[in-house]
């Protein structure tokens, strides 16, 4: 699995913002033992190697025995009682590295092999949670809005109840922000949309609602209707969510959404020469019916539904 795109969601679940599986959870802490006596055994080894086969300590007892007359005993089983501790601390190494490495294989494949359960059942509640929570803060901090971002001015001017409402909401923000993210890493084991290739509709089912007049142009102008401060753009969308529809969509269900969408507005199809096409699989645009077309050249190819 390409850079291990699970170890961020793991992060994230573990510092709560939404669960995993149990089936996940299992193999996860089946990496963690495995890690973990891994690492007892690379420390054994090293301890193995840094007393040797106490060659000196035994070289220096011979001697010993010499100038008192005597034999010196017992060389031989000292010596294969420490070359057998080394040689089993570099086989416990070996073991415990491959079984890291199986550990490891099995949580991946657990995620691979549940990524849609993730998305549905367990980071899409995360997300109507949150977006519940910040809509229930709202009032709290209403009189704010125009400075909701601006922690300076709340502190100077916000009481206790503001204030305390201030920080629930920044931890909501970075739980939005962590099942968001969560989703895109899970994208490199689900792959990326087909045809929403723009993503137009990977945050919002109802995107060209919450888009506008900014539908078409949105990634030439930057243009959004939302605020630009992250805590005031979570009190919009918690505002908004019965006409925006936040989602945390499939793949597959960002492509069936953007098709859903061009069979309800009909899709307006544009040949190079600027007439409309009919029966054709790709255009070079297409656009909501109030947006008048852009220049040829700005025109790119997108999905057509017949």
């Amino acid at each position: 699995m390409a850079f291990r795109a699970i170890l961020p969601i793991v992060e994230a679940a573990e510092r709560g913002h939404f669960t995993l599986p149990s089936e996940v959870t299992s193999a996860l802490a089946f990496e963690h033992r495995a890690a973990q006596f891994a690492s007892a055994a690379f420390e054994a080894r090293t301890q193995a190697m840094e007393r040797g086969t106490g060659i000196d300590a035994l070289a220096d007892e011979v001697l010993q025995a010499f100038a008192a007359g005597k034999e010196p005993g017992e060389l031989e089983q000292r010596l294969e009682a420490a070359e057998r501790d080394r040689r089993l601390a570099a086989l416990r190494v070996e073991v415990a590295t491959v079984a890291a490495a199986q550990a490891v294989a099995r949580s991946d494949s657990a995620v691979a092999g549940l990524a849609d359960v993730i998305v549905h059942e367990h980071l899409a509640p995360a997300l109507a949670e949150t977006i519940e929570a910040a809509r229930k803060l709202a009032p709290i901090i209403a009189r704010f809005d125009d400075d909701i971002d601006d922690s300076g001015h709340l502190l100077r001017h916000g009481d206790a109840k503001v204030v305390g409402a201030i920080r629930a909401l920044d931890e909501l923000v970075g739980q939005y922000s962590a099942v968001r993210k969560a989703r895109t890493h899970l994208l490199a084991i689900l792959g990326q949309p087909s045809f929403d290739v723009d993503n137009s509709f990977s945050e919002f089912k109802n995107a060209p609602e919450a888009y506008g007049r900014a539908w078409n142009v949105r990634h030439e102008t930057r243009e959004r209707e939302w605020p630009a401060g992250p805590r005031a753009r979570l009190l919009w969308i918690a505002a908004n969510a019965e006409r925006v529809k936040p989602w945390v969509p499939l793949p597959s269900e960002q492509d069936q959404a953007l098709a859903e969408h061009l069979r309800e507005v009909g899709p307006k199809l544009v040949t190079r020469g600027g007439e409309a096409g009919v029966g054709t699989s790709v255009a070079w645009y297409w656009a909501p019916p109030w947006y008048s077309d852009p220049a040829p050249e700005r025109r790119r190819p997108a999905m057509v539904v017949r």
